[in-house]
């Protein structure tokens, strides 16, 4: 299978023209009497537009999370309990690790049997989510991460197919002094969390790193869990006034058992009980992913900026369904891709004129086998098949203020 998508031209005029008309009624005097407002929303810039723009500004449907949302007063056992803050976002599965995460963003993404559809997830400026519209957050914790924000709305087609909507996370900032974080935490069930962060800068150079192991034997029967993520970044600052960084990203889950749903009457007689079938099947997942990425930023002239990145993502991912013919699944998984940007700042008749133009690319190969699930063990090959996808992205915007209020 062979997939080109290409924004069409209809699309690409209506988003230029939309950047090139849009209204902020909000009155000039009324934001320079409201101190408060002044200071704290115009010190956010929103990424996720395209544009860096002050919160303040933005017509759009858009909420994010800074790093005290994310981590204050957080177990951080599941990034759900962050992203519940941010309305307009229904997050289920979010304690059942062999499930993963399901993400929809009003109402995209809501008919997905499993995982995440319909909307662009991104780290750090690196696609989570895959050419054919698919995406998962297993890689993804609160403990490192600096802030989230949610597009919601038709603005959402700058990221391409995301049509339902744009999930940005950003790891936190490298602080200007080496600093050293440790967190245990322990519960009951076999539950065990160890966290480790550090990060600072020496000269040109910055580093920021993070570790997390969770061990839980889990309440329910048949809900065992292991897993072990990392995420690191070393950048260096050039001469020039460039930057060059270096992004990894990785999560080892050798099991995360699935003890299934139950009837109201068994939920009654035993709720720490597995359903039958998945005891039977041995319903459960495996996955190991690792993502390396690299970016270049560096000014051109006085007024312009380029910036490009390219990646390198692999996972492997094993599932045990609970039923026999075909219910034991592998993939292979190959994401490779990169996106080159100019940014330029001027003037048109002496009226502020931003412009973004840029490119991106996605190349996905998958490799799936489905083998008939014998009592959890590995039978017959049932069904192989190999996709591939290609996603050609091109985008132009154009701001220009004509009058501070228009």
């Amino acid at each position: 299978m062979h997939r080109i998508n290409i924004r069409k031209k209809s699309t690409l005029c209506s988003i230029v023209l939309a950047s090139l008309f849009v209204v902020n009624f909000t009155s000039a005097q009324e934001a320079e009497r409201d101190s408060l407002r002044q200071a704290y929303t115009d010190s956010v810039l929103v990424q996720a537009t395209r544009l860096p723009t002050p919160a303040s500004r933005l017509p759009y449907a858009l909420s994010q999370l800074d790093e005290a949302d994310l981590q204050a007063g957080q177990s951080q056992q599941s990034l759900a309990e962050p992203l519940y803050q941010l309305p307009g976002l229904l997050v289920l599965n979010p304690y059942n690790f062999a499930q993963d995460l399901r993400l929809s963003v009003r109402g995209f993404g809501a008919r997905a049997a499993f995982g995440i559809r319909g909307l662009s997830i991104t780290l750090d400026g690196f696609p989570e989510s895959t050419p054919d519209g698919q995406g998962q957050v297993d890689n993804l914790e609160a403990g490192f991460l600096g802030g989230v924000e949610l597009l919601r709305g038709p603005s959402s087609a700058l990221y391409g197919n995301a049509s339902g909507g744009v999930l940005r996370f950003r790891s936190a900032p490298i602080p200007a002094q080496p600093e050293a974080e440790a967190r245990f935490i322990t519960g009951s069930f076999g539950y065990r969390r160890v966290q480790l962060r550090t990060a600072g800068r020496s000269g040109a150079w910055g580093w920021s790193a993070y570790g997390g192991h969770t061990v839980a034997d889990g309440y329910r029967e048949h809900s065992l869990n292991r897993s072990t993520l990392v995420n690191a970044r070393l950048e260096r600052t050039l001469k020039n006034g460039g930057r060059l960084a270096v992004y990894f990203n990785g999560v080892n889950s050798p099991v995360a058992e699935d003890p299934g749903s139950l009837t109201d009457s068994l939920a009654q007689a035993d709720p720490q009980a597995a359903w039958p079938r998945n005891l039977a099947f041995d319903a459960r997942e495996s996955v190991q992913q690792g993502r390396i990425g690299l970016r270049w930023e560096q000014p051109v002239g006085e007024r312009g900026e380029l910036e490009t990145s390219v990646f390198l993502l692999g996972r492997d991912f094993e599932n045990r369904l609970p039923f026999g013919p075909g219910g034991a699944v592998q993939l292979q998984r190959t994401f490779t891709g990169g996106r080159a940007v100019y940014r330029w700042r001027g003037s048109l008749w002496e009226k502020p004129l931003r412009t973004v133009v840029g490119t991106q690319l996605g190349w996905q190969s998958d490799e799936r086998q489905r083998y008939d699930n014998e009592s959890g063990a590995l039978g017959g090959l049932a069904f192989n098949q190999t996709e591939r996808f290609t996603a050609i992205g091109l985008f132009l915007l154009q701001e220009w203020a004509l009058h501070p209020q228009f």
